[in-house]
């Protein structure tokens, strides 16, 4: 069991917010268990919107805007938000830098997470 809770930290939290037949429903995949738990936990709307589009963007890790806004959607969707996702909305839960980029003779706008903003609740 150490080995386990060594590779997966989240696997205690699974089990007791879960339980076996709420783990076995997602298929073992731990992607979506830990989607679950955010889903599920107490902590305010806006921090699970930040935590979701952190593991699934990351920091410092451009993305195109059309991607950045597939993204925001599908977190929405997860959390059960019924809101339009735009990449401008981005700015409402992170400092961000946007750039540019050549590719295929098209002008990409490209989008950054540098920093989650500390004043939301």
């Amino acid at each position: 069991m150490q080995i386990i809770k060594g590779r997966y930290s989240f696997i205690n939290d699974a089990y007791y917010q879960l339980g076996i037949d709420g783990i076995r429903e997602l298929a073992y995949n731990t992607t979506l268990i830990k989607r679950e738990l955010v889903k599920i936990s107490d902590r305010p709307l806006v921090k699970k919107i930040i935590e979701l589009l952190i593991k699934k963007i990351g920091y410092q890790n451009p993305v195109d805007r059309d991607a950045s806004k597939k993204y925001l959607r599908e977190v929405y969707q997860i959390l059960g938000i019924n809101r339009g996702a735009t990449a401008s909305k981005l700015k409402d839960y992170f400092i961000i830098k946007e750039s540019s980029k050549q590719r295929d003779g098209k002008t990409i706008i490209q989008i950054e997470l540098i920093k989650e903003k500390t004043n939301l609740k």
